[in-house]
């Protein structure tokens, strides 16, 4: 009975407990002992060694050694059957956890290189006027403020998908805890950052594709614009899809390149620069090129809703996100020139374009395959809300069509729309959206609960100073730019660095 059942055992094992054929005559090896292994040995089994022979399956090796000992007939009372199915099980649990740790790392690298986008670019522009440690301080705060908004994000995108069943958008999430209008605040706050996204993306793009074709801005971003546009409506998405993954392959690579011709141009005694009065000049939108949480519920879904998992990931990747953001301020820094007044003489994204050879190709082919991949990203999440949304085809591409014509015309007509649309993005619907909303969402379903139903005072405390630093935050945003549209001298632009 026990040899009869070898032969299926070796085809279930086959690309489970081995990592290797057995018929290509290398060595095998049982990756995890089995329990009720150490049991047969103890019945009187022959010693199993954690390598098996060439060119000869386990089972196989295993069967000869039990036939021959007075284990077998020890072995019928507990079914030779089960010690098989138990070895595949195991075999499958090894197999089980290797899949996890290559899906957490792939849920971490989605975390980062959501972030990482055409925002890219602006950095060195936002920071430069404060210096490096103050700027590495504020983006520390930003990364910790974001990283504990997105644990609520997770933690409520999984209460709700257990109790609904299935898994659930963050849409769905704001229905169960605000209803219906708490759902159309949620939508619209979506829809305005994805159109803020686009008019900075639209402006950055269109701006390096009129230098390099030598026409002018306004044509090159509505040809860019149009060229995206088609590609995601009426490519598949597979074929969207991969061209991003290759755009994101060449973003990484030239992004090394930059770095290595880059930093025998640096002028470290730049770093020593700091003024912390302009800290707060550059939080929205350092809270921009951080933001990651849209992609949390996604990342539930892949590591299966299991919390830990889920918490582990997304440190992991903010905290390659904030790595990768803190080297490239620091050497956007050493490049820029910083006059006695705080104030840059020139962006440094764009000196290093004026050099020319291969330093202006790295960073142009950076900078397009940032701004490609972060328009279409944007242009599907757009369709699949609007596909969401209960209407027919032509009403769904209408609004889709719309909110891409919207973010052109601001990006052709306004004034450093690159560096506004980024500042506006983390000023309002970022803070809104993924600072305001999520405590108020975790209190109303109570995240701050115990097991036992009784509330937590710390976890309501945190809850509610998150609310409330998001919400200080927007009403001080509001009254700097209401004071500067209302003529106030003193109330400059915040992204305002250039003379």
């Amino acid at each position: 009975m026990f040899l009869a059942s070898a032969p299926a055992l070796r085809w279930n094992l086959q690309g489970d407990l081995l990592q290797r054929s057995p018929w290509r005559r290398q060595p095998l090896e049982i990756v995890k002992p089995d329990p009720l292994l150490r049991r047969a040995q103890l019945h009187g089994a022959p010693p199993l060694d954690s390598r098996i022979g060439h060119g000869r399956h386990p089972t196989t090796r295993l069967a000869q050694r039990l036939r021959g000992s007075a284990a077998v007939g020890r072995c019928r009372r507990w079914n030779s059957h089960a010690l098989l199915a138990t070895a595949v099980g195991r075999a499958d649990e090894v197999t089980k956890v290797q899949e996890d740790r290559w899906a957490d790392a792939g849920a971490a690298a989605l975390v980062a290189g959501t972030a990482i986008g055409g925002g890219f670019l602006a950095l060195p522009y936002t920071v430069a006027p404060a210096g490096v440690v103050p700027s590495i301080v504020v983006m520390a705060g930003s990364w910790l403020f974001l990283l504990l908004q997105s644990v609520i994000v997770a933690e409520l995108v999984v209460k709700v998908s257990l109790q609904s069943s299935g898994p659930t958008s963050y849409a769905y999430v704001a229905r169960t805890a605000l209803g219906s209008g708490g759902n159309g605040a949620v939508s619209l706050l979506f829809v305005v950052l994805m159109a803020a996204t686009l008019v900075s993306q639209i402006a950055k793009g269109g701006q390096l594709m009129g230098q390099l074709l030598s026409v002018p801005t306004p044509l090159a971003c509505t040809a860019l614009t149009g060229a995206l546009f088609a590609l995601t409506v009426v490519q598949p998405r597979r074929v969207v899809v991969a061209g991003s993954a290759v755009l994101t392959g060449g973003f990484i690579l030239a992004l090394g390149a930059m770095f290595a011709m880059c930093l025998p141009l640096a002028d470290w005694s730049q770093l020593a620069y700091q003024n912390w009065s302009l800290c707060w000049r550059s939080v929205p939108s350092i809270l921009q090129l951080f933001v990651f949480c849209e992609v949390v519920p996604t990342i539930c879904q892949m590591l299966s809703f299991d919390i830990r998992r889920i918490r582990r990931a997304i440190l992991a990747g903010s905290l390659v996100l904030l790595a990768v953001e803190a080297a490239w301020s620091i050497l956007g820094v050493s490049l820029s020139q910083v006059s006695q007044n705080s104030v840059l003489s020139v962006d440094p994204v764009a000196r290093l374009l004026s050099l020319g050879g291969p330093i202006a190709s790295a960073v142009f082919t950076l900078a397009a395959c940032a701004v490609t991949t972060t328009i279409t990203g944007t242009f599907l999440a757009l369709q699949d809300f609007f596909a969401d949304e209960s209407l027919s085809r032509g009403s769904s591409l209408a609004r889709f069509a719309l909110s891409v014509v919207l973010p052109l015309l601001a990006a052709v007509s306004a004034q450093d729309a690159f560096y506004a649309a980024i500042d506006f993005a983390g000023a309002y619907p970022v803070a809104l959206l993924w600072g305001c909303t999520p405590p108020v969402m975790a209190l109303m379903l109570g995240l701050d609960r115990r097991l036992s139903g009784k509330r937590s005072l710390r976890r309501t405390a945190v809850l509610l100073v998150l609310a409330a630093m998001s919400t200080a935050f927007v009403a001080s945003n509001a009254a700097a730019d209401l004071g500067r549209m209302l003529g106030n001298a003193a109330a400059s632009a915040r992204w305002q660095r250039v003379v």
